[in-house]
């Protein structure tokens, strides 16, 4: 079969990356360093950080967390897939998730991108948005009949 390829660049926020400029910053490699050296600087001290796409993930993990279930995104595929099937291989698979985290799986999610999110969460944002208008419709027929004077006698 044919090989999907990723695109692991620019899959941090704009946002994400005003945080890091000011704190994390790049450095020429010297010609003499060794293929280790650091890429960028934290606070003047070297880091372990490197430049490119472990970078962008690295600005996507430390995001704030907005729930306990979380889905990082790690890549996009430029033109999407065409329907059809495929194989997943994971040809490194760290001992740190399992052994020191204790992870008991992981997941991979394809999803489909969207501005507000995926398709289900436009689904849920559009029926609460039908129901709680339909409330405050309801809200306002109470008050605009409950407020009609009852007629004066003279």
């Amino acid at each position: 079969g044919s090989v999907v390829r990723l695109d692991e660049t620019a899959v941090a926020l704009e946002a994400d990356s005003d945080i890091f400029d000011e704190k994390i910053v790049p450095v020429d490699r010297p010609s003499t360093a060794s293929p280790d050296a650091p890429y960028f600087e934290v606070e003047g001290e070297p880091s372990w950080l490197e430049a490119g796409a472990f970078f962008e993930h690295f600005k996507v993990w430390n995001r704030q967390a907005p729930s306990p279930r979380v889905r990082n995104l790690w890549a996009t595929i430029p033109g999407g897939l065409k329907r059809g099937q495929y194989r997943l291989e994971i040809t490194e698979n760290s001992l740190v998730w399992t052994e020191a985290w204790k992870v008991p799986e992981k997941r991979v999610v394809i999803s489909q991108a969207h501005a507000l999110g995926s398709p289900g969460c436009c689904k849920l944002l559009g029926v609460l948005s039908i129901l709680f208008g339909s409330v405050q419709i309801g809200v306002a027929c109470s008050l605009v009949f409950a407020s009609v004077p009852e007629g004066k006698s003279s």
